[in-house]
């Protein structure tokens, strides 16, 4: 029998916290996924991403660009160079045309002579080489 000055224990009330303790450990949980999940999109920024892309080959000194052939990613790996001088030397080249002289480059905003100088053992004007034409085996005709 169930008298009136007895009272139902429910979940909330419940002497032990037994549902209180679930509570805070589920939002815990949340919290701590959430942070991983804000950290991950962080480590994932396009800008980023392209900063970590935009790096040149470990030998240096071999590393050459062709200032009137290549794009702007290719350029932007030069030293001194980033992509929005890059853009920049895509745009004086699509206005005013080749770079008939390296000091040409001095031309376009952001490029004195010192960072010419950086940029003179890996700068070519020459158009790229062409690739050696793959020859195909003969086949005699039947």
């Amino acid at each position: 029998m169930s008298t009136a000055d007895e009272t139902p224990i429910d979940a909330e009330t419940d002497p032990t916290g037994r549902r209180c303790e679930h509570l805070a450990l589920l939002a815990a949980a949340a919290l701590t996924l959430a942070g991983f999940g804000i950290a991950a999109v962080a480590a994932m920024r396009p800008g980023r991403m392209a900063a970590e892309a935009l790096q040149p080959p470990a030998d240096h000194e071999r590393f050459i660009v062709h200032i009137n052939d290549d794009d702007w990613p290719t350029i932007a790996l030069l030293p001194r160079i980033g992509p929005a001088l890059a853009r920049r030397i895509m745009t004086y080249r699509a206005r005013h045309g080749r770079f008939a002289a390296l000091d040409d480059l001095t031309n376009v905003k952001g490029i004195g002579p010192k960072t010419l100088d950086q940029l003179r053992p890996h700068v070519r004007l020459d158009p790229r080489p062409a690739a050696p034409a793959r020859r195909e085996p003969a086949h005699p005709e039947d």
